[in-house]
């Protein structure tokens, strides 16, 4: 019997054949993932705050400046 809510090893790799460019974007999504927790030792050049956490160097309140 054939569980729809169980993807065996086999199922996995058939979809990897057919989809070979999700693979590319695994290493970015894990590049990523890491990145929302790091802690700059960085200052907003506009409103000063220090340290700023996660992807960017300025934060978030402060978009496009």
């Amino acid at each position: 019997i054939h569980n729809p809510d169980v993807l065996t090893a086999n199922d996995f790799l058939e979809w990897v054949k057919l989809e070979p460019q999700s693979l590319v974007w695994l290493p970015v999504m894990h590049r990523l993932a890491a990145s929302e927790a790091a802690k700059h030792e960085a200052r907003c050049s506009i409103c000063k705050l220090y340290p700023i956490l996660g992807f960017r160097y300025r934060s978030l309140k402060h978009f496009n400046c």
